[in-house]
């Protein structure tokens, strides 16, 4: 049987960390985080195989920094916004295969901002409108690369 501190490690150094990988290619859909972040609760508070045990605190305010008055873990949510900014500043400002290969496929005949994506690639548009203020546009020529 695990301490609180025991699982509190387990839990955000080692549980929280495997998705991370997958995360960084796919973006899953909310009900798949909301289960993730169900299972990291129920295994911190226990359960047993009938019903759970009583939450003492949200999974919201556990995810709180430590002087805020939380334990430090991670929302998954933020994790995979997170990702998938850095996925669209691959796309953008990196000269890679993946990022030929998608503009190729994705962005012919319009712009990365202007164009209505197709499933799968959306998470790239959707994580721009409130990271705009950190962008800055630089127009070198006319013509469309």
């Amino acid at each position: 049987m695990l301490s609180y501190g025991g699982k509190y490690i387990l839990i955000k150094h080692v549980l929280q960390t495997l998705p991370v990988y997958i995360l960084t290619v796919l973006t899953p859909p909310k009900g798949i985080i909301k289960l993730m972040e169900r299972h990291f609760s129920r295994f911190f508070w226990g359960s047993t195989t009938d019903k759970d045990k009583y939450h003492w605190s949200s999974w919201k305010n556990m995810c709180f920094l430590r002087n805020e008055g939380g334990l430090g873990m991670r929302n998954m949510k933020d994790i995979c916004d997170i990702l998938n900014i850095k996925k669209w500043w691959r796309f953008r400002c990196q000269d890679t295969l993946w990022a030929k290969f998608t503009k190729a496929k994705y962005c012919i005949q319009s712009h990365l901002v202007a164009k209505v994506w197709v499933s799968g690639y959306g998470s790239l548009a959707t994580c721009t409108p409130d990271q705009s203020h950190s962008i800055k546009i630089q127009v070198k020529n006319f013509t469309n690369n």
